[in-house]
């Protein structure tokens, strides 16, 4: 499932702002978020709904972004929280007339999605794209944009939420045949010796003791990643998946365990388990527990969402997984 951009959305409901006469609080049809504008929309009407941590098009129409680099983040309006930002639907260029909502057209109104930049001293030579058809990369949708999961999540039975760490996002592969690959989150990579990711295959000795048809994802944290949030004194890795490639099954969090044991390779922070009608119900409820993610004394990214034991889903077209990011975190 692609990264949304700029959606075709439906309003739902409309405050005042408590604290601006001229601001109002709006949230839409189907979706979890709340933004803060300035201009008056009713229940009902069409916007184009641009995403957090989105791009915005060069193009004199976000001068007032120039100052971010053009990229919407979530922020505070006079204490009301808004998250991404609304366009009327005379900017849409009518190009959704003949679109359903949820229908992206970021691109072709110029937006892209905000990646952030790799250091030049991570990465190496490129081998090729990231291997999709092997193993799928990794992207975690957020909660917000599919509140329909946490439904999904519960039916599940058991759950679990770790750490989302801030670094960059790496996968490794053993094909059935016997074939090492090493990848960041959208190349394959050669083996060079600045190589950061190829540095963590040879530091946990990962061609050696993967068996043939299996894969691990993690994150690579440390120095020069990310800015090292987290204080790392050495690159490190923090798998979160597991792959067996002979069936195309993610691994269940025992066997995520049991991996790490056998590969000698940390596991991500887990945040806590939730058995039953322990997994929360509302977004609030994951917003809340985001807040609680703390790098130190700084606020955390936030969490990722799993069942313990793989449960695909129909509207993601992948495994169940989201991530909710704690507000009060800054990049």
């Amino acid at each position: 499932m692609k990264p949304k951009i700029v959606t075709i959305e439906q309003i739902a409901s409309h405050q005042k702002h408590p604290n601006a006469d001229r601001l109002h609080i709006y949230t839409m049809e189907g979706l979890g978020w709340q933004v803060v504008s300035n201009v008056k929309y009713e229940p009902g009407d069409i916007v184009g709904f641009v995403h957090p941590d989105t791009v915005a098009p060069d193009n004199g129409k976000f001068e007032f972004l120039r100052d971010a680099k053009f990229r919407i983040k979530p922020i505070k309006l006079r204490g009301v929280r808004s998250n991404g930002m609304l366009l009327p639907d005379t900017e849409l260029n009518d190009l959704h007339e003949h679109l359903p909502f949820g229908a992206d057209i970021g691109e072709d109104l110029g937006f892209r999605k905000y990646e952030k930049p790799q250091p030049l001293d991570l990465g190496g030579d490129v081998a090729g794209n990231f291997p999709k058809e092997i193993v799928p990369q990794t992207d975690e949708e957020r909660l917000q944009n599919l509140p329909s999961l946490i439904k999904d999540l519960q039916e599940t039975g058991a759950a679990y939420a770790t750490i989302k760490h801030d670094g960059s996002s790496a996968t490794f592969i053993k094909t059935l045949e016997g074939d090492f690959k090493v990848c960041s989150r959208n190349l394959e990579l050669r083996d060079t010796e600045g190589n950061a990711f190829w540095k963590m295959a040879r530091k946990y000795n990962l061609a050696d003791e993967m068996i043939n048809g299996t894969a691990i994802q993690a994150e690579l944290v440390g120095p020069k990643v990310q800015g090292n949030p987290e204080k790392f004194h050495s690159l490190e890795l923090r798998v979160f998946n597991v792959w067996t490639l002979w069936d195309g099954k993610m691994a269940s969090f025992p066997e995520i365990e049991e991996w790490c044991i056998a590969l000698k390779v940390p596991m991500v922070k887990v945040f806590k388990t939730f058995i039953g009608d322990e997994i929360p119900s509302s977004i609030e409820e994951y917003e809340a527990l985001s807040r609680q993610v703390q790098y130190g004394d700084q606020p955390g990214e936030g969490l990722v969402w799993r069942p313990m034991y793989p449960r695909f889903n129909q509207e993601l077209q992948k495994y169940l997984s989201f991530k909710v990011i704690n507000d009060n975190y800054k990049d």
